[in-house]
């Protein structure tokens, strides 16, 4: 677990591999400054992905109506 939040992970503002985490959950980008919430040991949990998926696909599905 240490080694997955220790590193670093890709900023979905500026592409860049230089977001850290500043505290449990608390991440920030140092290219961009940009601050976001994430997991505690990883910027996006399997959680989050399932529901980025799900409410991208109820937008789709709301268009094509």
């Amino acid at each position: 677990i240490n080694a997955e939040y220790m590193g670093k992970f890709t900023c979905v503002f500026c592409g860049k591999d230089s977001v850290k985490r500043q505290v449990v959950g608390i991440w920030n980008c140092g290219s961009c400054h940009k601050t976001v919430a994430g997991g505690a040991y990883m910027l996006s949990t399997p959680a989050a992905a399932t529901v980025r998926s799900t409410i991208s696909r109820l937008r789709k599905a709301r268009e094509d109506v």
